[in-house]
């Protein structure tokens, strides 16, 4: 599982969660003129921070997603058609990662 968040220092961060628990190193995506906006399958719009980060999980067998919100518990069957999104801001260009929640297939374009 991946756990990705806007730090208190305004960078974009991400680290791998294993199911043990273990969280591996963080590393920098983004520094500060990167913003996140990110949509769940049937959910809210929500910024990801330290406090409530993205988790992205999927399914070995489908590819599709199990989960992807703020909550790293929990596990979702998203209806057919689905999409989670990612809102990416950067250097003032903004982009649009779309994922299809019951497959993985997934694309970038510029908005």
């Amino acid at each position: 599982m991946v756990m990705i968040y806007k730090g208190n220092d305004g960078k974009i961060w991400g680290a791998y969660l294993e199911s043990s628990g273990f969280i591996s190193e963080r590393a920098q995506l983004g520094d500060s003129r990167v913003e996140l906006l990110v949509t769940p399958p049937g959910g809210l719009p929500y910024a990801p921070t330290e406090s409530r980060p993205l988790y992205i999980s999927f399914h070995c067998a489908t590819g599709g997603l199990s989960l992807f919100g703020d909550t790293p518990d929990g596990f979702f069957t998203p209806a057919a058609g689905q999409l989670a999104r990612i809102d990416i801001t950067s250097a003032g260009r903004p982009y649009v990662v779309s994922i299809y929640a019951t497959t993985g297939k997934h694309g970038v374009s510029q908005t």
